[in-house]
């Protein structure tokens, strides 16, 4: 009966280990489903394979960064003219070393002043870029889905759509408004050519994500009264798309052109299809291939088959 017995832990071992489970648990729990993009941030929303959240993040920052060093190149920190280039060569040594010396000292730093970083937003399906100035998110992925629609070649692997954010801002009526209107009249109030303010086309695309605060109808009935009059609503092809994206308390706005050309803004769609109409290829199913097993039974009929008749010529 001793043997059958099972031995008990220490109380002291059993103390530990429920105290481990309890703070396990409860930083899981602090950690899981809370979207963490800051306010006043500017960048990308991105929509992605389920469980490849950090994937798309990585492959868009490198992306991000080829881009924006074509588009934004940063400026020289050297201020040196050319009348220095006389030096001797201890002086010339010395500057040599110095420059090693501060490049391994920036690879050591932490980057702080990185231009395109990723924010893990905690919630499935999504993923946030946050670039700093000068660069602008609208500009950015519309050179990147113009180059994507006229070339179509595939850039990332794990991204299904680039939603281009100017500004974040708490989920309020009075503050999307003040939002709104900053981002509204350069775009909606930028004179034309011959200095004359034309009217053009809108929509607004709102959408709420894990946020019972506001429906779709309240977000419209906010934006559109900050439109001037000369402008309407076109919903089938505007000049420029309002989008307004809600997840829990953050709000992300941004004013967009091209909203129907780059199958909103959708990467998948603009791959899939080279015109509107025009769907993917259909592929074939190929035929079930036939297994040894059938082949020989195939076989052994038609030899008995063979057999029968030559037994039965007058057949």
């Amino acid at each position: 009966m001793a043997d059958k017995r099972k031995r008990s832990e220490p109380k002291s071992i059993v103390k530990r280990k429920k105290a481990k489970d309890f703070y396990c648990a409860k930083d899981r729990a602090a950690n899981k489903g809370y979207f963490k993009v800051p306010l006043d941030a500017s960048g990308v929303l991105v929509a992605c394979r389920r469980g490849c959240e950090r994937k798309a993040a990585k492959e868009l920052v490198d992306l991000f960064t080829q881009y924006a060093d074509e588009m934004y190149p940063a400026q020289s920190k050297d201020g040196d003219n050319d009348e220095n280039n006389d030096d001797n060569d201890d002086e010339e040594e010395e500057d040599f070393e110095a420059s090693i010396a501060k490049e391994l000292s920036e690879l050591k730093a932490p980057q702080k002043n990185q231009r395109v970083s990723s924010i893990h937003t905690d919630v499935e399906c999504l993923t946030f870029i946050k670039t700093k100035h000068p660069i602008q998110p609208v500009d950015l992925v519309h050179r990147i889905l113009s180059d994507l629609e006229r070339d179509q070649k595939p850039r990332t692997r794990y991204t299904s759509r680039l939603l281009p954010v100017q500004k974040t801002c708490l989920a309020d009526t009075e503050k999307m408004q003040n939002l709104a209107s900053k981002l509204l009249v350069p775009v909606m109030d930028a004179p034309a050519e011959d200095g004359s303010l034309p009217g053009r086309t809108y929509a607004v695309m709102p959408r709420v994500r894990r946020f019972s605060g506001l429906e779709r109808k309240a977000i419209i009935d906010c934006i559109t009264p900050l439109v001037a009059e000369r402008h309407r609503v076109d919903l089938d092809s505007p000049d420029y798309t309002i989008i307004v994206e809600i997840c829990e308390n953050v709000c992300m706005m941004s004013v967009v052109p091209d909203w129907n050309r780059f199958k909103k803004y959708n990467i998948e769609s603009i791959l899939g299809t080279n015109d509107a109409g025009t769907p993917r290829p259909e592929v074939k199913k190929s035929e079930p291939k036939k297994s040894d097993n059938q082949d020989d039974k195939q076989t052994s009929d038609a030899n008995a088959s063979g057999d029968i008749t030559k037994q039965n010529p007058e057949e």
